[in-house]
């Protein structure tokens, strides 16, 4: 029996980053790391995997944490979507920072495959006692353990003394690695592991890049946060493509291009709200967004659009909140409830609407889709909360019908 309640898990605190386990889509794969000040001979900051089974809808973690080297914290994750040398434990790009600064580099979850080749043969065989029960971070590994999985170094760029912000890898180019800095923003290819394209020296000292957003139409372009502006560049190109000023009242932080609908963008910011845009107007003049969506209390901290269907939008804050969006009349499969009794302002303002709220007790760091299936969702607070969550069958029902 397959349950629509949420599931929750407890880490470590503190969590800075997630993402979604791309390199096995037959299993519900998380990944969580955290960013703690570590004290000489303290514990180290790890990285944390979590699957999900939706027939027990139980989290468990198959394997002990990944520790991080030496006394470094994590700042950002993206998982890669293939796998280096043939092998079947995942690639991760991070940036990680201690006292002497920020590394960027492709480590492997040595160990890690194997575990989910496991969980994807028997999600509900509990008696080989290799996972973590879901309840609390007091939970303790069973006797069973198996041997710690380990985090091996593929490649590093120098350690900066310039604060990193985000990597990220190429929604439509899998073999580009993309790193912002408080300077700008770097590609490097990960075959040759070298340095292909940087953003001109255009940035003020005052406008850091807050985050970044590739497209996935097209392999050159990506968008980045820049203060209060929304700013694009063209890897073929000396200069931003397109800018959008103003997408924010005090800081814009988050981003996300919708996967199936060219030219359209989210955005996310201080104010509190989510703003999704057109990119075919003018730089010069362009056009205020096409749909606002106001509930956040805060800051946001991540807006993900659902990859397999764009009606969907969870989006995420510093309010400790968690949201699910339906967004049917900018998407490309517009959810228009048309009858006799609506008219239409009234059908298109039901075909946007907020479907699901979580609320959290502390600030929200993001939120993920699942990378082999539509309807589930994970979030993580920064106080090692996981909650795990599904689209209302109702919604389901709306954009399969």
């Amino acid at each position: 029996m397959f349950s629509t309640s949420e599931s929750t898990y407890s880490l470590p605190p503190p969590i800075s980053c997630l993402d979604a386990i791309t390199c096995n889509e037959n299993v519900h794969g998380f990944l969580f790391a955290s960013a703690a000040i570590v004290r000489e001979g303290g514990k180290k900051n790890a990285v944390h995997v979590l699957t999900f089974s939706e027939e027990t809808n139980a989290l468990t973690a198959p394997h002990l944490p990944l520790a991080l080297p030496g006394s470094t914290e994590a700042v950002s994750m993206s998982c890669l979507e293939e796998m280096s040398n043939g092998s079947k434990d995942p690639d991760v790009g991070m940036i990680l920072r201690d006292a002497e600064g920020y590394e960027a580099g492709i480590y492997t979850l040595t160990g890690v495959g194997k575990s989910l080749e496991e969980v994807e043969d028997d999600l509900e065989d509990d008696t080989r006692g290799r996972s973590v029960s879901n309840s609390s971070a007091s939970s303790q590994i069973s006797s069973a353990d198996p041997p710690a999985a380990t985090l091996a170094t593929l490649w590093s760029v120098e350690k900066s003394e310039v604060p990193l912000h985000t990597c990220a890898v190429h929604a439509s180019n899998h073999s580009t690695l993309l790193v912002s800095s408080t300077q700008g923003l770097q590609a490097y290819d990960i075959g040759s592991r070298s340095s292909t394209w940087s953003t001109p020296k255009i940035l003020s000292e005052n406008y850091d890049i807050t985050s970044l957003s590739s497209d996935p139409h097209d392999s050159n372009l990506i968008t980045c946060t820049v203060g209060t502006s929304l700013m694009t560049f063209d890897m073929r190109q000396e200069k931003a493509a397109h800018v959008i000023e103003g997408v924010d009242a005090y800081l814009a932080t988050c981003g996300d291009y919708n996967p199936n609908r060219p030219h359209m963008f989210v955005s996310g910011g201080e104010d509190g709200l989510a703003k999704i845009w057109d990119f075919r107007s003018s730089s010069s003049s362009p056009s205020p967004p096409l749909l606002t969506l106001r509930s956040h209390t805060h800051h946001l901290t991540s807006v993900r659009y659902n990859r397999f269907h764009d009606q969907l939008l969870s989006t995420c804050g510093s309010d400790g909140s968690t949201l699910l969006w339906r967004v049917g009349t900018v998407s490309s499969s517009p959810l228009l409830e048309l009858n006799s009794d609506e008219d239409d302002e009234t059908s298109k303002s039901s075909a946007d609407k907020l479907v699901q709220s979580v609320e959290g007790e502390s600030g929200c760091m993001g939120v993920a889709w699942s990378k082999c299936d539509a309807w589930v969702y994970v979030s993580v607070e920064w106080d090692g909360g996981v909650v795990v969550n599904h689209v209302p069958s109702e919604e389901k029902y709306k954009i399969l019908l």
